[in-house]
């Protein structure tokens, strides 16, 4: 639950992305239980290469700690298409929350059109807004 300070990422010693954010997510949703303000929880994407994690694991890990967070929704970055089409499919058919990309044409990939996730845009309704 502790910041990652500057001296700890310059010394490469911050770990725990997802128990990070996962924390803060518990935390404000548990306020918003309680009284306080919604929450709107988004992911921006590029959630794919770079980590130990999904060069083991692939789509499978991310789907999963992504479906663990429980995003109100998620947008594709680069990195998603890093494995090509075929790489980004099983992740879509295995995430449970909207996956948003409003830009892409997908006249060409069918197999992209007929997954369980992938969305041109959602509308959300939090706090009665």
């Amino acid at each position: 639950g502790n910041e990652c300070q500057p001296a700890d990422v310059a010394s490469n010693r911050c770990y725990g992305g997802f128990a990070r954010v996962a924390h803060k997510v518990r935390e404000y949703r548990a306020k918003e239980a309680n009284g306080g303000l919604p929450v709107l929880y988004l992911n921006a994407g590029d959630t794919y290469t770079g980590t130990p994690w999904f060069a083991v694991y692939k789509d499978n890990i991310t789907a999963s700690f992504l479906n663990l967070l429980k995003p109100d929704a998620i947008s594709l970055g680069n990195h998603e298409f890093d494995l090509g089409v075929e790489g980004l499919v099983p992740f879509l058919n295995e995430v449970d929350f909207p996956v948003l990309a409003a830009n892409l044409d997908l006249a060409k990939t069918p197999s992209m059109q007929s997954t369980k996730s992938l969305r041109h845009s959602t509308v959300f309704t939090k706090g009665g807004v």
